[in-house]
């Protein structure tokens, strides 16, 4: 496997006692009634590139996914600048994630990365792809992914420090093909689900800050505050915000 290391800086942020762990959850939603899904590229269009695999199916629009029946919005990143000085936590569940192209889509949309995983990317398409990075802090990457590369087979992509905002992933070929990672060096980061909600883990007692971020509006939160106390779970609720907010 031919693997790529990703270099990078970081930054600060956090007060906590160590001596207790908790978590934080809760659920990002937008207000009134969930917009509807934007058509992106029709079934049969013969004018988009590769048709038989890109124009397989109706492609929607999933740069905001919003939950018809709750109104949970889905790649909302939840995370933390810096871990608390001397934060013993636990290595990550998977040591490799798979990030795919299927039907000439990046799946998943949105991941979190830690510096001690490693990113292996394939592609199920039987047509090629790119892999074309858009860091902040690290050094753009751009490889051709092969058509039909299965687990084992893939591009390995290594990062040795984190980045201070979601990296924007994308594919020259087909330009609608979009993805975003969130890279840290901590567990203490989050990507909400397809009904809009999250947990974190792992949280020393004391008071921490957040930021909360989103591929249309960026920031909907740069310094979210959140307090864990005697170990427990902090419930934050839900959070709404209006459509306006998404709006281009």
């Amino acid at each position: 496997m031919k693997k790529i290391s990703l270099v990078t800086v970081m930054t600060v942020c956090l007060t906590a006692s160590l001596a207790t762990a908790g978590g934080v959850k809760g659920v990002f939603k937008i207000k009134g009634a969930a917009p509807a899904p934007k058509l992106q590229v029709k079934q049969g269009d013969t004018e988009v590139k590769d048709t038989a695999v890109c124009a397989a199916q109706n492609l929607f629009k999933n740069d905001l996914v919003v939950n018809q029946d709750t109104g949970g919005i889905a790649n909302v990143f939840l995370y933390m600048k810096k871990a608390p000085s001397g934060a013993d936590f636990k290595a990550p569940a998977k040591k490799t994630l798979v990030f795919d192209q299927k039907n000439c889509r990046f799946v998943p949309h949105a991941q979190i990365v830690r510096t001690d995983q490693e990113v292996e990317v394939i592609s199920s398409d039987g047509i090629a792809h790119n892999f074309h990075s858009y860091p902040i802090r690290n050094t753009p990457q751009n490889i051709l992914v092969a058509p039909n590369t299965q687990a084992g087979q893939g591009t390995i992509i290594e990062f040795d420090g984190p980045e201070i905002l979601p990296m924007k992933v994308g594919c020259d070929i087909h330009p609608w093909m979009t993805a975003w990672w969130m890279v840290v060096d901590h567990p203490y980061a989050a990507v909400t689900n397809e009904k809009g909600e999250f947990e974190i883990g792992e949280l020393p007692d004391g008071t921490h800050d957040f930021r909360v971020w989103h591929e249309k509006a960026g920031y909907l939160e740069k310094k979210l505050e959140v307090t864990v106390k005697g170990g427990k779970v902090t419930d934050l609720g839900t959070m709404e915000y209006e459509p306006s907010v998404f709006e281009e």
